[in-house]
């Protein structure tokens, strides 16, 4: 089966197929499934990756740890979707989205920082943990700036650890600290910006950092 829809040309047939396995009761299906993940055409994954949330159950890891060790974006922000529709409640989900932070697709990290906001709530845990990304700067980056978007700097946890940020090896990392420590203190972001025009755009543009893509 898998070999069929690997060698069909038209991409609405294999689609088909693989949404028709998907629905099947055959016992292979899963395995057939599982194959499918690999493929070169997204829908085809994404089917797969639903087909196999429906053999296993919404709330089972199999097809979640199958698809977040794939290297395709497309089926790992499903993943990290259906975990965090539970991490608040299951410590097993929740580890696999702070795992999840040092995904080998830049976006899969970025979507797991933000669904481990959703999880914490007003706590700014979630991106407290994504400060610890080791594989990704612009994830660290970006939890900088969501502290201080969300108005977190104003508990000592999170001041103290975006403060341990100005050592960093990165520099972007070291700037990104040192402008929300300085928006921080609204007299002094106030006369920096109008002594130096190009740090004003660097505050600003942090300031409005949107979380749509581009």
């Amino acid at each position: 089966m898998f070999e069929r829809i690997t060698a069909e040309n038209d991409a609405g047939l294999r689609r088909l197929a693989v949404d028709l396995l998907a629905r099947s009761t055959h016992p292979q299906a899963g395995k057939f499934l599982e194959k499918c993940l690999d493929h070169g055409d997204d829908v085809v994954r994404r089917t797969a990756y639903e087909g196999l949330v429906r053999l296993h159950g919404p709330r089972d890891f199999a097809p979640i740890d199958l698809a977040l060790a794939k290297n395709h974006a497309n089926i790992a922000l499903v993943a990290v979707q259906s975990l965090a529709a539970f991490a608040r409640e299951d410590d097993r989900a929740h580890s696999r989205l702070v795992k999840a932070l040092d995904h080998s697709q830049q976006e899969v990290a970025r979507a797991a920082l933000l669904s481990l906001e959703e999880v914490h709530g007003d706590n700014p845990e979630g991106d407290l943990l994504g400060l610890a990304s080791v594989k990704h700067e612009s994830v660290r980056r970006l939890a900088i700036v969501r502290l201080h978007q969300r108005g977190s700097l104003n508990q000592p946890r999170a001041l103290a650890a975006v403060r341990r940020q100005l050592e960093s090896k990165s520099a972007d990392i070291r700037q990104a600290a040192l402008l929300a420590l300085i928006l921080l203190r609204a007299r002094l972001a106030s006369g920096l910006r109008e002594r130096d025009a190009a740090l004003h755009r660097q505050l600003f543009q942090l300031e409005t950092l949107s979380l749509e893509p581009a």
